[in-house]
């Protein structure tokens, strides 16, 4: 992005650009939308769109980073359960966004928003409780990459191949098959509910 972004007429313009791009998103797959269609949406001129952004690409960035912040605002001060809850919801109503966007490619960034989520959660364990307090096999870091990777991948399976789970099911899907360790573990990242 070329402009400053604490200028208000700045900041409107990307509002529009991104609300434009989702609202097209909601229709058409994002490898064949244009800048054309996006400028058309906005109703503003290519050369104002290329003042803010690079491409389609960059401007997707930016609305994706937009969308994260929201997500994790509404999930930030919960406990586990209700966390994997907000964030089904979330994924549910914009299903048909989202896959339009991750589509073609599965774009890593929302499984990257799920899988960062995840590990500050459980770097919260590590900070409160010994990690050799875990029963596990093998190091804990491994561990926990292995735990939020099937988290991430059972979430997008559950997304786009077969919601005919409901979310409270895919929450206790999910609780239940993480290690007894975690979900014994009270408060910071297995909050009882």
């Amino acid at each position: 992005m070329g402009k400053n972004i604490q200028d208000l007429r700045v900041q409107k313009t990307l509002m529009g650009l991104s609300s434009s791009l989702l609202r097209i998103l909601e229709k058409k797959n994002f490898s064949k939308v244009t800048v054309n269609d996006i400028c058309e949406e906005a109703m503003i001129s290519r050369s104002a769109f290329y003042s803010y952004f690079q491409d389609k690409y960059d401007l997707l960035e930016y609305s994706i980073k937009t969308i994260n912040q929201s997500i994790l605002e509404d999930i930030r001060t919960s406990g586990f359960k209700s966390k994997i809850y907000k964030l089904l919801e979330n994924l549910k109503k914009n299903k048909k966004l989202l896959k339009n966007i991750i589509g073609e490619t599965y774009d890593s960034t929302l499984g990257n928003l799920v899988h960062r989520k995840f590990e500050e959660d459980l770097k919260k364990i590590i900070i409160t409780r010994d990690s050799d307090s875990f029963n596990l096999k093998c190091p804990f870091e491994i561990s926990s990459v292995f735990y939020i990777s099937g988290i991430t991948s059972i979430i997008m399976y559950w997304l786009f191949k077969d919601n005919s789970y409901s979310i409270d099911d895919m929450v206790e899907y999910i609780f239940n098959l993480l290690p007894k360790d975690f979900v014994e573990e009270e408060g910071i990242f297995f909050d009882k509910i």
